[in-house]
């Protein structure tokens, strides 16, 4: 990303505020484009051009007002700035850069990746799940509390679940882990009578160790920290289940928008010690609102 891109992006972000604030202070909530060129000295043929994606995207209407849905992506937006920056403050990123990473991130990445970084503070085991009890309208709580909310809120059946694999170490937070790629996709969410287990079908996997060597092999035993202790996850059939009661489970609102867990994992590997030791990771599930 070239400081070009990033600085463009701002100045159309700043156009759209102007343009919003301008129509605020109409009786008929429609802007001046006009005024705002004169506001930033610039001509309306530059406003048209650097608000036009917000046209085409539904931000604003063909008047250049602020739609429903445009106030609910600048609300989603404010929330997911305040987020990475909290986040950043906690990583200990100087103080000028987050400002500049913030408004980079939110600009330049896919929806979903800016979705996962900005929750990335709630979900941080290294950051203590602090923001998820009071931050922005999420809550967290440990799953097996959470039980009693999930018969009410999902009915009892099989749910395909997004998953990935973070390795667990403060130096590299947010970077898959190896064992990302050892199960196929998508996993199951099983309920049945109020209790959810997770399930994840191993997969072989071709992995090259540090001497330059290529193995392939399978995830061997599979581990799962509930509270303080470890627990072998029940694997038949190369599919291996590991309780929602283990999770740490983050939800938005009381009606469980955007609900997410993770639990901390180890395991082994079919192939040897020097092909994959075994480490911890941190799986994250994703569990989509059934309506």
């Amino acid at each position: 990303m070239s400081s070009g891109n990033y600085n463009a992006e701002e100045k159309s972000i700043e156009y759209l505020n102007a343009l919003i604030e301008n129509g605020a202070r109409k009786e008929n909530g429609r802007p001046s484009v006009l005024e705002v060129a004169n506001e930033f000295g610039v001509y309306r043929s530059t406003v048209y051009r650097m608000v036009e994606k917000y046209v085409r995207e539904g931000i604003l209407d063909g008047k250049y007002r602020l739609t429903e849905e445009g106030k609910d992506w600048l609300e989603e937006r404010k929330i997911k700035r305040e987020r990475l920056a909290a986040w950043m403050k906690h990583c200990q990123v100087e103080k000028d850069n987050i400002m500049v990473n913030t408004a980079a991130i939110l600009d330049n990445c896919t929806a979903d990746l800016v979705s996962f970084l900005s929750n990335s503070g709630l979900m941080c085991k290294n950051c203590q799940r602090l923001a998820a009890a009071n931050a922005y309208k999420w809550f967290g709580l440990n799953g097996s509390r959470f039980k009693d909310k999930l018969g009410r809120w999902i009915p009892d059946g099989q749910y395909e679940i997004p998953f990935i694999f973070f390795k667990d170490d403060t130096q590299q937070l947010g970077e898959l882990s190896m064992a990302s790629g050892g199960f196929k996709r998508p996993g199951v969410l099983e309920i049945r009578r109020g209790e959810g287990t997770v399930f994840l079908k191993v997969r072989t996997m071709s992995q090259q160790s540090a001497s330059g060597k290529w193995y392939t092999g399978e995830a061997g035993t599979i581990k799962y920290k509930q509270g303080n202790e470890w627990h072998v996850a029940e694997t038949v059939d190369d599919v291996a289940a590991i309780p929602l009661s283990a999770f740490w489970i983050t939800y938005k609102g009381e009606d469980h928008k955007c609900l997410r867990g993770m639990v901390s994992v180890k395991m082994s590997c079919t192939a040897g010690n020097e092909a994959m030791e075994e480490r911890e990771a941190l799986l994250q599930i994703r569990i989509l609102k059934v309506n």
